[in-house]
């Protein structure tokens, strides 16, 4: 294929997706010209590949012409960025598209603005398609596992490159909203194909977008408009109300606001939304108590999770407030829960909120991100011998009950389930996994001791969210979730 023909597919590409009039389409093929340094074009055929195939042709084309480094990220995906960006509407014109499509109805909104966020390659699904996802039976239901192969691991010469360029604190973030349309570099991923939908949150400027790394369906980022860092409180609960109110098909839910316990990105207050059922939401009841007349349910969840349910919006905030405010404070030694250590707090919660058949479910974690010598990275967080699998924090979405795993555990997997098929010793560099090896039993084909491996994953996972629970699920954590809910 030419690159004449890669353009005129491409520019054919962003025709049929309506991101562009006819009557602009000389111009936006000057543009792709200009950014291949192309100063003459050859007549030439529409060829019939996709968008991510002439996206190939267009790159190695310009690292062959020395316009960029490297074919490979990020000079790719800057490079990728910066040519979707020239078919797209302005930012103007997508918020116009979606409140269009949003008057007709909310979940026709958000199906819009999706549809393009992936149409636009800003949700990258050539490698979203790659994500390893599978399923593990629990006594708490099934969990949601997956290794996620979305974020591009770096050309080494772009990681010598980016050490040495001076640095940049616009935007002062990722979640900014100064990251639309943004060029981006070594350090900071091409935002140039990137719109974002704003929304009022109790009368406070807020943005609505989707996650380029889709780790669940329509997953969505709300973001507050100033670079504010995360803070849980009753504001919170409130723009949580206000959101569902404006799109009652998808949950949202917020990170934790302390380390340890709470999300990768503390320093941007926002949230997460999405059209997704999670394992958490078919948790079946333990217990259920009253607040102020409101029910109360006690989750049949490994960490500790407290449902208020109730269709009258006042009644949730004022006993989700109630149950946060006497958490912050909350302290019993018998369970090793301390709100203070002097100064420093330790407590929060993970809130999260949906709506059902006009009820509002508000879902609150207690967590508590508290250290010691014997678990100097967290008493409530996955313990040391989990960390092979899972060492980061457990955040809004593995509270739920969809595992996240890092890519390298593609590999490491796959290696450990050969080496238990062929019933060799583990080398030096998987030590680390013999508790795990032990647990996994070799099958008569390959694909089913692959299988067993995962299964071994998923429940070592399962172990790692039991630790972050702060009323154990025995009878001396009963006893304290019956203290707690003693008001």
């Amino acid at each position: 294929m030419t690159i004449f023909e890669a353009i005129k597919s491409l520019c054919q590409y962003g025709l049929n997706q309506h991101f562009y009039e006819q009557s602009d389409e000389i111009y936006i093929r000057n543009q792709l010209m200009t950014h291949l340094n192309l100063l003459h074009f050859e007549s030439c055929e529409v060829v019939s590949l996709n968008y991510l195939e002439l996206l190939k042709v267009m790159v190695d084309y310009a690292y062959e012409e020395n316009i960029i480094e490297s074919n490979l990220p990020p000079y790719s995906d800057l490079f990728e960025s910066k040519i979707m960006n020239v078919l797209l509407p302005k930012p103007s014109e997508v918020i116009g598209n979606f409140q269009a499509y949003y008057s007709v109805s909310p979940m026709q909104g958000t199906g819009y603005f999706y549809d393009f966020s992936k149409k636009s390659h800003y949700i990258r699904l050539d490698r979203t398609s790659k994500n390893i996802q599978w399923e593990v039976e629990s006594s708490y239901g099934m969990i949601d596992m997956t290794i996620n192969l979305s974020k591009p691991e770096k050309d080494p010469k772009a990681i010598e490159a980016a050490s040495k360029m001076a640095q940049n604190n616009y935007p002062k973030c990722l979640l900014c909203c100064e990251n639309e349309g943004y060029s981006g570099h070594l350090n900071h991923p091409g935002r140039e194909n990137h719109r974002i939908i704003p929304l009022r949150l109790t009368d406070e400027d807020w943005f609505f977008q989707y996650s380029p790394y889709a780790y669940f369906n329509e997953h969505a980022i709300v973001l507050k408009k100033e670079h504010e860092p995360m803070t849980i409180n009753s504001k919170t609960f409130e723009r949580l109300v206000d959101f569902v109110n404006q799109m009652p098909h998808y949950f949202i839910g917020s990170n934790a606001d302390l380390p340890i316990v709470g999300g990768s990105m503390l320093s941007h207050d926002h949230y997460q939304a999405g059209q997704y059922v999670f394992p958490m939401e078919k948790a079946t009841v333990d217990k259920t108590f009253e607040v102020d007349g409101v029910k109360v349910h006690y989750l049949n969840w490994p960490l500790t999770v407290l449902r208020v349910e109730t269709k009258d919006q006042l009644e949730l905030l004022k006993v989700t407030n109630k149950i946060f405010n006497k958490w912050l404070n909350y302290s019993d030694e018998e369970q090793a829960i301390l709100a203070y250590s002097g100064d420093v707090r330790h407590n929060t919660i993970t809130p999260i909120l949906r709506k059902r058949d006009y009820v509002y479910q508000m879902d609150l974690v207690l967590r508590n991100n508290r250290t010691n010598e014997k678990y100097p990275d967290g008493i409530f967080h996955p313990h040391p011998y989990v960390h092979p699998v899972k060492k980061e924090n457990i955040g809004l979405i593995e509270v739920m009950g969809l595992a996240v795993l890092p890519a390298r555990l593609k590999e490491e997997m796959e290696e450990i389930s050969e080496l238990v098929y062929e019933g060799k010793v583990i080398p030096e560099h998987l030590k680390a996994f013999e508790s795990l090896v032990s647990h996994i039993e070799k099958k008569s084909t390959k694909e089913q001791t692959l299988e067993a491996t995962k299964e071994a994953i998923g429940q070592l996972f399962l172990e790692g969210l039991n630790h972050c629970g702060v009323f154990k699920r025995d009878e001396i954590g009963l006893k304290g979730i019956n203290k707690f809910m003693n008001f």
